[in-house]
Formats: C-alpha cells, structure tokens, sequence
C-alpha cells in the first residue's frame, strides 16, 4: 500500500511540473537596465537589445550579433538554460553587449509583472521592458 501511495504521490508530482504555464512563451522584450555583479546600473536608451521568447527557446539580440538557447521555467520562477545555446560572431559588440551575451545564460530566476520582466543569476539583475505590438 505505501509503494502505490509513494508511487502516486510521484506521478502527481512529475504531472505538476508538466503543467506549469509558461509566461514567457511568445512575448518580446525591449533591455532597459542591467545591474552587473558591483551593482553598477548600466542603461539601454534607444536599444535594439532585446529578447525574444518563445515556447522552448529564446534569443537575445545585441549590437550585431544574437544569442539563442533553450530554455524552461520552473516552479517558484525557476528559470533553466540548456547546455547547447549559443551566440553568433558578425561582428564587434559592445562591451555592455558582451556581458549581457554571457549573463543570459546564467539567469536562474525570472520575475514577470504586466510590463516588467526581471531576469535574475548570481549577484546580477537583468530588466527588460514588454515590447509593444506595431
């Protein structure tokens, strides 16, 4: 009997993490601010920075170059990038681009209002503005 109640218990248990909505699936994001592992807030005025999310994966567009990843997001705002993404070499970004290039996958958590997106990883915050429909 405890083995069915355990085995239960783990199959509505895997079942739940199947059924967690994804927020960020279709939806683009416009790179406000950034705020690197010293604190410093570094701006994105008039950008072209920005991330675009769709159900399993997304892109990070920069200075000349973009970034693409598999991703998911997991219970209590976990956020997962898997091993395989990568970025494209054109041509000479940024500094600010660079290090955006390499936190985004490191991003752990995220955190979504009405227009806000945070993306979160060790001692670095990521914020990102929603990108209006034309």
């Amino acid at each position: 009997m405890r083995f069915v109640v355990i085995s239960l218990f783990a199959l509505l248990s895997m079942s739940a993490i199947v059924l967690i909505k994804n927020p960020l699936a279709k939806t683009n994001w416009e790179v406000h601010h950034s705020v690197n592992e010293k604190g410093v807030k570094e701006f994105y005025k008039n950008s072209a920075y920005y991330i675009n999310f769709q159900e399993k994966y997304f892109s990070l567009f920069v200075d000349e170059n973009e970034c693409n990843a598999q991703y998911q997001v997991e219970p209590k705002n976990g956020f997962s990038v898997f091993v395989g993404g990568g970025c494209t070499k054109i041509c000479c970004d940024k500094p600010k681009s660079e290090w955006l290039k390499k936190r985004v996958f490191e991003v752990r958590k995220y955190y979504v209002s009405k227009d806000t997106l945070k993306l979160k990883g060790d001692n670095f915050e990521i914020v990102a503005i929603k990108k209006q429909k034309k």
